[in-house]
């Protein structure tokens, strides 16, 4: 909990009650909500860890939130948190007969000249393949009152090739919020939105991504 107060931002994350209550497993055994991982350094206390879900209706893994302690990156936590976390969701999408997930799906805060670790966390994600996708996304108010963060949506292939149409977009953003939001007073409000503009683009073309794979342009500190 330390870390996930001190690494995110007042608009893209709960208030505590919220968020351990919501991460409980007590009458969710037989659901594939949530799993959580934890890296524990030498002394025993966390140094990070990742939040995710199984999408099972598109094979695809979803991270709410992947987070190291400040002191402790650039050492390839966060990485080996993600193939952990891969790893686990694999496992997960066997039960339901797949060899593994097709790929992975998270949020991505807007990039911002005025705070440079926004272009920290896309050359991070961009390292793993995971890049924000060219649809409008809208971020659902996690705390009454506290204004939510501007996000991308973003998705990683992960060993195949997979594209993405607006009107298979719509069954992922189903799955994600159903997944992830569905507590929320205005989530389904929110999610209306996404799906409204979705429809509002060519359901078959494929969607893009934000910033090229074959050039990365973020710039540099």
């Amino acid at each position: 909990m330390s870390i996930y107060e001190t690494v995110f931002k007042e608009g893209e994350k709960e208030s505590r009650a919220s968020f351990e209550a919501n991460l409980s497993a007590e009458g969710r055994e037989t659901t594939d909500k949530y799993i959580v991982l934890v890296s524990l350094g030498a002394d025993g206390n966390s140094c990070g860890g990742v939040i995710f879900s199984y999408l099972r209706v598109v094979n695809c893994g979803y991270i709410s939130y992947l987070m190291v302690e400040p002191g402790m990156r650039r050492r390839g936590l966060g990485t080996g948190l993600f193939y952990a976390a891969k790893a686990a969701l694999d496992s997960h999408a066997q039960t339901f007969g797949h060899a593994a997930i097709d790929g992975v799906f998270t949020e991505i805060e807007k990039e911002s000249p005025l705070d440079p670790d926004t272009y920290e966390r896309f050359r991070f994600w961009e390292h793993l393949g995971v890049l924000p996708l060219d649809v409008e996304w809208v971020y659902p108010e996690l705390v009454p009152g506290k204004t939510p963060v501007n996000m991308y949506l973003a998705y990683g292939p992960l060993g195949v090739s997979h594209t993405w149409t607006a009107a298979m977009l719509k069954s992922a953003a189903e799955e994600i919020f159903r997944a992830t939001y569905a507590y929320l007073p205005g989530a389904r409000s929110v999610l209306m939105k996404i799906l409204e503009g979705l429809d509002s683009l060519s359901p078959n073309v494929n969607i893009a991504y934000h910033r090229s794979l074959a050039m990365p342009i973020w710039p540099t500190r």
